[in-house]
């Protein structure tokens, strides 16, 4: 569509499900999620289109195991990265604008199919760092997120699988240090959630919403502080939605209901 609403182009795909799109800054688009061959037997695909709405090239990773999810990120410089999940671990490839794989790397191991719910997301800041994270669930019921920093050649440069029990992360910023700030709830309670790492990979602070029950959604950053939007239920009103104001350093300031 055009700024307008108007149709460019159209496609209809058989036997895919697409999870993510984004765009570089000379108008092409990369879609990216599974294509499905048979019961229980799906792959990893990314399809790059022009502004035209041409199909320039098309990408299916053949893993040992199937694949599921997807999503795709464009950095500056248009390279494409694109990431998903195999029975037993995530996997991320980097790809430049004519198709070609780069660099790959798998993270959160899973070998014993613990986690069968994964949510994967994914960002890229100033300085060409990639971040995934997603929530997940246990075979028994408990949630769980991670976190996992890369650079531009997908080396790995921190993580944290291990301090985020019962939080679920849903979105990610950056404020004006490129520090990242995240928000979801907190699953035990059931209360919004918001949470601050630096960029060496400390969490500096994480904080729920105590009068409030539900989840934040969605976080932007500028100068004057955070701003994070979501749906709340409080003890006095009808579940409503929220927009909630913080100082840099996750203190409130002001929300609009």
């Amino acid at each position: 569509l055009d700024s307008s609403g108007n149709e460019i182009f159209s496609h209809s795909f058989y036997d895919y499900t697409f999870y993510s799109v984004d765009s570089d800054q000379q108008g092409n688009s990369y879609v990216t999620g599974v294509k499905v061959f048979s019961f229980n037997n799906w792959e990893l695909v990314l399809i790059k289109f022009n502004d035209a709405g041409v199909i320039e090239w098309e990408r299916v990773l053949s893993t040992p195991t199937s694949n599921s999810q997807g999503r795709a990120v464009v950095a500056s410089d248009s390279t494409i990265y694109v990431a998903g999940h195999t029975d037993y671990s995530h996997i991320a490839i980097k790809y430049d604008p004519l198709g070609n794989p780069l660099y790959t790397a798998y993270f959160f191991q899973d070998p014993w199919g613990d986690y069968y719910y994964r949510s994967l997301h994914s960002q890229v800041d100033q300085s060409g760092n990639i971040y995934f994270y997603a929530r997940c669930q246990e075979s028994g019921g408990i949630w769980h997120s991670f976190i996992y920093k890369f650079n531009s050649s997908l080396e790995q440069q921190w993580h944290d699988s291990t301090t985020l029990t019962n939080e679920c992360l849903l979105d990610l910023t950056f404020d004006q240090s490129q520090d990242l700030v995240f928000c979801g709830y907190d699953y035990s309670n059931y209360r919004p959630l918001r949470i601050k790492y630096n960029q060496n990979g400390t969490k500096e602070w994480s904080i729920v919403l105590e009068d409030g029950i539900g989840e934040f959604w969605n976080v932007a950053s500028s100068g004057e502080g955070n701003f994070f939007t979501g749906r709340v239920h409080f003890a006095d009103t009808i579940e409503k939605m929220l927009v909630y104001m913080t100082d840099p350093n996750g203190n409130f300031k002001s929300q609009y209901i």
